[in-house]
């Protein structure tokens, strides 16, 4: 994970979940974030080039505070809002193969990789990133709304 992370390009980002899946590991991101989060200061792997799915700095850790990612990232060139988000559209890298075959991976999750990288489409990525509003979140009725009609 960490040979993942340390590949990212200095002004570049990925998610949680990218790094996640760049691993062959879909849906452990937040494993991602935690062994972020072990990371000891004087580190060498760039952590902070690291941002949740919708662009935003989630970081709660004092080890390596908001502010410090939001400073690290501005140092490189990312424009980082009073908000702490950045524009994932501009600033988001995805490993090529052949990054994905230095990190010795696996031929099927080589395979898996590239055949989700392939699904994953720009307008799928701006549906995920959109906000849930509250008319889309089912509501529970109690026992009444379980009966069939």
């Amino acid at each position: 994970m960490y040979a993942v992370v340390s590949r990212i390009p200095p002004g570049r980002v990925m998610t949680y979940g990218e790094v996640a899946l760049a691993l062959g590991m879909p849906r452990a991101a937040r494993v991602v974030g935690g062994a972020l989060h072990l990371l000891g200061s004087e580190s060498d792997v760039p952590w902070h080039r690291v941002v949740n799915r919708h662009g935003m700095i989630s970081t709660r850790c004092p080890e390596h505070s908001m502010w410090e990612q939001a400073a690290r990232l501005r140092a490189e060139g990312v424009v980082v809002d009073d908000t702490l988000t950045l524009d994932l559209a501009r600033y988001r890298w995805a490993p090529d193969r052949g990054v994905l075959a230095d990190l010795q991976l696996a031929p099927e999750v080589l395979h898996a990789v590239d055949t989700l990288l392939a699904r994953a489409e720009p307008a799928d990525d701006a549906r995920a990133d959109q906000p849930r509003r509250a008319g889309n979140v089912p509501r529970s009725r109690g026992p009444a709304s379980r009966r069939r009609l």
